[in-house]
């Protein structure tokens, strides 16, 4: 039975490291899975420092055990994002770091036969902080799974701020936070503060991605300045996630006047651009509403982003 349990062990320890290589992120990913992904840090170090108590540390003692495991993780965790960065593109994570070394304390704290040679007190506080962080670590996967599923249940209303995690699903190049001051409907709108750089605005990157049966794409912003304000609108399918430049996306201008304007795009404007053959409606990957070179900065509000017929 020994003998089996090692082998699972080693077995998961193999995919790990291959789902540490293998893992995609981006907007054709499900919020939670990201979360869920960033999670597998703790999972895998746990086992990895599992595997290495039992082939090197049992006859260690517990102050000997944390020095080792302590090197052990720094380590192998930046030898894993040196890896990352360098053949797969991807940024150095700091919170990855954190979640290595909680995922290598749990089985320092929980697993092994020395944390019984250490007092009841420094054990049971150690055992506490890691639960405390292990809860903490969890809260980004429960709010997503949240949020989507509420984003589920309203569909096909896409955001309309009335909570603060719907920011999650925005990326933003500029400011934006919750306002109760200027509201379409309901008690918030999402504020956002507009720069003088090249593209300055938001993009909708977690929604529910199939649009067909809906003619509309729908949203309410205010200007509170007297000029008008040109902004655009860009909606993509999953066909220009492999156009780096989106040259054939569908693109609009939009000039908004002071006060409350309501925008209203219809989706067959996408399929009428006659470099485009197909749009795939039933995967929409994201929505792009921003500002090109501003003379000045500028605020506007948005609310109730939805679809219609």
């Amino acid at each position: 039975m020994e003998k089996k349990g090692a082998i699972l062990i080693k077995i998961l320890a193999v995919l790990a490291v291959i789902f540490f290589f293998i893992g995609q992120q981006g907007y054709t990913m499900i919020r939670s899975f990201n979360h869920l992904w960033d999670i597998g840090h703790i999972f895998s170090f746990g086992i990895f420092t599992y595997i290495f108590y039992l082939y090197k540390g049992q006859h260690k003692s517990f102050i000997e055990l944390t020095i080792l495991t302590t090197l052990f993780t720094m380590i192998a965790g930046g030898g894993v994002e040196i890896i990352q960065a360098v053949f797969l593109d991807r940024f150095f994570d700091i919170y990855d770091f954190f979640r290595n070394f909680l995922g290598s304390f749990i089985t320092l704290f929980f697993l092994t036969q020395q944390r019984y040679s250490i007092s009841k007190t420094l054990l049971k506080t150690g055992q506490t902080i890691i639960a405390a962080l292990i809860i903490l670590s969890l809260m980004p996967l429960t709010n997503a799974l949240i949020d989507e599923w509420r984003a589920r249940k309203l569909f096909p209303l896409l955001s309309d701020f009335e909570r603060a995690v719907e920011l999650q699903r925005w990326e933003v190049n500029g400011e934006m936070e919750l306002s109760s001051e200027i509201c379409f409907k309901g008690i918030h709108s999402l504020e956002l503060g507009l720069k003088t750089t090249r593209h300055s605005g938001i993009i909708l990157k977690h929604f529910p991605r199939d649009w067909s049966g809906y003619q509309y794409f729908e949203f309410q912003v205010y200007n509170p300045d007297t000029s008008q304000l040109k902004i655009k609108c860009t909606i993509h399918d999953k066909n220009d996630l492999k156009d780096k430049y989106h040259s054939n996306c569908f693109k609009k201008s939009i000039f908004i006047s002071k006060g409350w304007n309501h925008i209203k795009i219809n989706l067959d404007e996408i399929s009428s651009i006659p470099e485009r053959q197909h749009t795939d409606m039933t995967f929409i990957s994201d929505v792009q509403i921003y500002v090109s070179r501003l003379d000045k900065p500028r605020t506007i509000y948005l609310d109730e982003v939805r679809l219609s017929n």
